[in-house]
């Protein structure tokens, strides 16, 4: 079994009055820490919060994603160490440039991520094994047997507008059905950063025990 990330990316949504990260402080930390500065300086300069958008700056292939309309400071890339590496950056700028009470000042913490599984068996026989039985309650009305495509795992209480949520879609990757997974995740947890880079430090185990346990093992 063979992991080909795609992307992961974790963000912060602030729970502030103002958009703390100011044009140049953001920046000038930043550089501090050895990123890159991708964006060229605003076009109108003036007044006491000018913000910098977009992607900012990079470093070992991770971009830093600033949007002071939603409030979020993120990093992204495809390295889920090097994400990690970032969200700690964040962290700690957050805390020692700009006097921020992690995790008190965001509202949320996110993780998502999409990455594809190569497999020496069958995603498609395995994800119909593991569905077996549950999907015959269709084949009356279709006029033929029925299986499912694909698994979705989330809480089994909550809803998915809540702070603190998962999200886990396992299906067989279109054009190579017959070898290959494709799986999204979303790990959400209010006020609760510590949770989310744990989950992301151990993320690509669990996405392994979990194509395990649809195997059968």
């Amino acid at each position: 079994m063979k992991i080909n990330p795609q992307k992961y990316r974790i963000a912060f949504v602030i729970d502030a009055l103002y958009y703390p990260f100011t044009y140049p402080e953001i920046l000038n930390s930043l550089a501090s820490r050895k990123y890159r500065i991708e964006t060229p300086p605003p076009s109108l300069l003036g007044g006491a919060r000018i913000y910098a958008k977009g992607n900012v700056a990079s470093k070992d292939g991770c971009f830093i994603h600033l949007n002071e309309d939603r409030k979020v400071i993120a990093c992204e890339g495809r390295s889920i160490d090097n994400v990690i590496s970032s969200a700690k950056d964040i962290i700690d700028i957050s805390t020692t440039d700009f006097k921020m009470n992690i995790p008190n000042d965001v509202d949320y913490c996110e993780l998502t991520g999409s990455v594809v599984i190569l497999e020496s068996g069958n995603p498609m026989d395995a994800i119909k094994a593991f569905s077996d039985g549950n999907y015959g309650v269709f084949d009356e009305i279709l006029g033929g047997e029925s299986a499912g495509y694909s698994i979705r795992i989330v809480p089994k209480n909550g809803f998915p507008t809540d702070r603190s949520w998962f999200d886990i879609v396992i299906e067989p990757r279109f054009a190579t059905a017959n070898r290959e997974y494709y799986i999204e995740i979303v790990y959400r947890k209010e006020k609760d950063v510590e949770s989310v880079l744990n989950f992301a430090t151990q993320l690509n185990m669990k996405i392994i025990a979990i194509i395990n346990k649809i195997r059968g093992g």
